[in-house]
């Protein structure tokens, strides 16, 4: 397959997940031990929201569109009808080697991709790939499942059944092939609690495990203030809508014990404040600091903000705060 093709519909695939986007997924038995991040992206509840569908902007032309012709774009650029796509689940295990020598990470042995929850045509995917190359792909198989690949091995995709399209890795989807056919281990209890714990409304859930490992390489080039982060297991952001004018961005963060998070919130309380001076000349930023609540309970540290529609209107335009 040609590569520039594959690198098409991985692109437009990911960045139409990451544009858009609650409660646990069937796919998350897919996903493979050992992450560090999960997302996952509600797209049914997202395309339910007139505030999100009455502002689709083309990337290119920076012009509005219906989501009919954001559908029809899409399907002709990947073969996917984002109509019957309903969840997007990412994942990363976060390459702690290439993180400390600074270098890129070894596609051959990361673990990074997606999985697709929805209905999925295979040939339509094929016709367009062939539209794009002028060459029928020619899959490759593992565990009796065909995988399309780039000519470098760097990218892959296959259809599990008509339900489940996996992007990624070549170990990725190695690894949620055998997932399938019940080989392998899958995500752990640690990510998946902390994914149960945001609310099952939230249109976009992304959790992040801190391994000791990375948090050391992380505080060896941090400011004093942020040694805090020593005391982080694990953190939590979710987006929400939460009445029907406004939107919810909340950060949690689970520390080793409660003097830990008293410690954080005294910290954040004090970089609140001094935000909220810097923001008295841009109304736009000073209403949306005014929303702004930190709060800990135990061990838990919870910052939520209200997000006004028309806030989001203008960040979609490109058009910064307070103009």
């Amino acid at each position: 397959m040609n590569k520039l093709s594959m690198l098409i519909i991985l692109a437009v695939v990911l960045c139409m997940a990451g544009c858009c986007g609650g409660g646990a997924s069937d796919s998350v038995k897919l996903v493979p031990a050992g992450v560090d991040l999960m997302v996952d992206i509600n797209i049914k509840s997202l395309l339910n929201d007139s505030n999100v569908t009455d502002n689709i902007i083309d990337p290119v032309t920076k012009k509005k569109m219906t989501v009919d012709e954001a559908f029809k774009q899409a399907k002709e650029k990947t073969g996917i009808d984002f109509s019957k796509l309903e969840k997007v689940q990412i994942f990363v295990d976060f390459p702690m080697d290439a993180i400390a020598s600074g270098e890129k990470p070894d596609p051959t042995k990361l673990v990074a991709g997606a999985i697709l929850t929805g209905t999925f045509s295979k040939d339509d995917i094929i016709a367009v790939v062939k539209k794009k190359t002028g060459t029928d792909p020619k899959p490759v198989t593992i565990d009796g499942q065909e995988v399309y690949e780039s000519p470098d091995k760097k990218a892959q995709i296959t259809l599990i059944g008509s339900k489940y399209a996996v992007i990624g890795t070549g170990p990725t989807v190695g690894k949620v092939i055998g997932l399938n056919a019940g080989k392998g281990e899958a995500v752990g209890a640690e990510m998946t609690d902390v994914m149960a714990s945001a609310p099952s409304d939230s249109y976009v859930k992304l959790a992040i495990l801190l391994p000791a490992e990375l948090k050391e390489m992380i505080l060896k080039k941090a400011p004093p203030q942020a040694q805090l982060l020593e005391k982080v297991n694990n953190l939590m952001l979710t987006y929400r809508k939460i009445s029907a004018s406004n939107y919810g961005l909340s950060l949690t963060a689970k520390t080793v014990d409660e003097e830990a998070a008293k410690k954080i919130t005294t910290a954040l309380e004090g970089l609140m404040g001094l935000g909220k001076m810097m923001a008295m000349q841009k109304p736009d930023l000073a209403k949306l600091m005014e929303t702004l609540k930190i709060e800990s309970t135990g061990n838990i540290v919870k910052i939520t903000v209200e997000i006004d529609p028309e806030l989001m209107k203008k960040a979609a335009k490109g058009i910064p705060m307070g103009k």
